[in-house]
């Protein structure tokens, strides 16, 4: 009988020990609920709410999860110590207790992951519990919003901070990816509003010089764009009537766009103050976010542009306007872009950066 019961009770105690020992998933993070102001959520040495206290959590502090185990009808999860904030404690926590997050920076625990890790989910993928770790949203050239990144184990990873996810002295910053994606969506939105050859060209400018950084052959792409035997001009005044405008052809527009050292243009109308920067940065100063492009226009005239020798040439603007100032009419910018056909086809001739002041 006492043999039996010996038998009975250790089966108990393996059948114990594996439930404790199977590690769950369930989040890469976890915020404290259900704690009272005045009161913390301890942190026990083991998943036991008998076992030793080693520390605590404030209500609605942030915690790393590293993994959880299932402990009779209870789950435990290991939370892990932020070293770079000091807050809470390596140990572990009753489940009932946290709110799951299964997004945000994440640690790869060998060491061997990127700098500003970000998984945007974590969800069964091939049979494994994997995390998606972004590398950005970007509108692909069937005009479809495409998310870019990787599957990682979850079980390699570790939920981090904006500042544990840094490697060495980089910082990660506030991360792009949502506005990445809402980038996207306006371009595909404004793309869908007209059909026309001349107008989509304009777009497609636009879903170019929109893509985010990692999409490091995007550039060439403007190769494309360029009139076959007009190429581009470009200028950084208000018309194209100045001498300091710049012409390229197609190979010799992508060549300085890549270069980013050829210091370009002249001096300003008004002031005559002097405009140093490259073809690189009239670019990233010609528009702000895609997301908040208000409209795109047909201009009936074409800014002092020489029409000559062009065929079918139009003209649209593209206006980024705060609709919150007080002054919107003052408060704009705008970039210019003409258009011209060739064998049947529509090619950038002209960019202006327009705007109500330099």
């Amino acid at each position: 009988m006492i043999k039996s019961l010996f038998i009975i009770s250790l089966f108990i105690g393996m059948t114990l020990h594996a439930q404790a020992t199977q590690k769950l998933y369930p989040a890469l993070s976890a915020y404290v609920i259900k704690v009272a102001k005045d009161d913390t959520l301890n942190v026990r040495e083991h998943p036991n709410k008998k076992a030793k206290i080693v520390g605590t959590w404030a209500d609605e502090a942030w915690m790393m999860i590293d993994y959880c185990v299932k402990v009779g009808k209870s789950t435990w999860c290991k939370s892990d110590y932020d070293s770079l904030t000091g807050d809470g404690a390596l140990g572990w926590v009753n489940a009932y207790y946290l709110k799951f997050i299964n997004n945000g920076f994440v640690i790869q625990k060998d060491g061997k992951g990127d700098s500003c890790m970000y998984a945007s989910k974590c969800e069964k993928h091939q049979n494994l519990l994997q995390c998606y770790i972004m590398d950005g949203y970007y509108l692909n050239e069937e005009y479809k919003v495409h998310a870019e990144g990787k599957w990682i184990e979850r079980s390699l990873l570790l939920g981090g901070t904006i500042l544990s996810a840094a490697k060495e002295s980089e910082m990660c910053g506030n991360l792009p990816y949502e506005r990445q994606k809402d980038n996207a969506k306006k371009l595909q939105e404004l793309y869908a509003k007209d059909n026309s050859k001349a107008y989509q060209t304009v777009v497609e400018l636009l879903r170019i010089v929109g893509q985010p950084y990692f999409k490091e052959n995007a550039l060439e792409d403007m190769e494309k764009l360029i009139h076959p035997t007009k190429g581009v001009i470009v200028t950084d005044m208000v018309s194209f009537e100045d001498k300091s405008q710049q012409h390229y052809d197609a190979k010799t527009f992508l060549k300085t766009l890549k270069d980013d050292k050829k210091i370009l243009w002249g001096k300003t109308y008004a002031k005559g103050d002097l405009i140093r920067k490259t073809l690189h940065t009239w670019i990233d100063n010609a528009h702000r976010e895609m997301s908040s492009i208000t409209k795109i226009e047909t201009v009936k005239g074409f800014k002092g542009f020489a029409t000559a020798g062009y065929s079918g040439l139009k003209a649209y603007e593209v206006y980024w306007i705060n609709e919150d100032s007080e002054s919107k009419e003052h408060d704009w910018l705008g970039l210019v872009v003409l258009v011209s056909e060739y064998k049947g086809k529509w090619y950038v001739v002209g960019l202006l950066r327009d705007r109500w002041t330099i």
